[in-house]
């Protein structure tokens, strides 16, 4: 996403955890003088981050652990609210196929947007829980920001392993 959105001259911030990797991020993003790194632990320093900018693309979320789902539950949170202070024009929240129930989906259906998504409370695990509380959060602002909710079905990252589970 970074190395496109610069390549179409972009003005970048990367805002990351303290734990991410990076020289790695860095690497990865082909960057220049226009990709900036900055360790949000703070709302006063998300709020900073997003002060001036057109767009946020909400990637956040890694593991499923329990902590792991509450903070980017959290996270969401704040870059919404930030995005909402701060006068952002737009939101586009990368969430997951993993929302939609599919025992409710008939067989040869097409997915869309009107496709049954799951309960949080039933939620397969807790990454289906943090981006089915995502999209809620993204959704109750829909009325004071414009918000863009991708459900995208499978990310394969540099280092990913490619399972075969996964029906490609």
């Amino acid at each position: 996403v970074v190395k496109e959105a610069l390549k179409h001259g972009h003005w970048v911030t990367g805002v990351v955890r303290a734990t991410s990797d990076k020289a790695s991020l860095l690497e990865q993003s082909g960057s220049d003088s226009r990709f900036i790194i900055v360790e949000a632990e703070s709302k006063a320093v998300l709020r900073q981050c997003v002060s001036n900018a057109d767009c946020i693309i909400h990637l956040a979320m890694s593991n499923v652990s329990h902590q792991a789902t509450q903070a980017a539950i959290q996270n969401c949170e704040d870059v919404v609210e930030a995005s909402i202070e701060k006068r952002v024009k737009r939101v586009v929240l990368a969430s997951s196929f993993s929302v939609y129930d599919y025992d409710r989906i008939p067989i040869d259906s097409v997915l869309s947007e009107a496709s049954p998504t799951v309960d949080i409370a039933s939620a397969r695990d807790g990454y289906s829980r943090a981006k089915i509380a995502q999209e809620a959060i993204c959704l109750r602002a829909i009325n004071q920001i414009d918000v863009r909710i991708l459900r995208i079905g499978c990310v394969i990252g540099p280092n990913d392993s490619w399972n075969p589970r996964l029906g490609v």
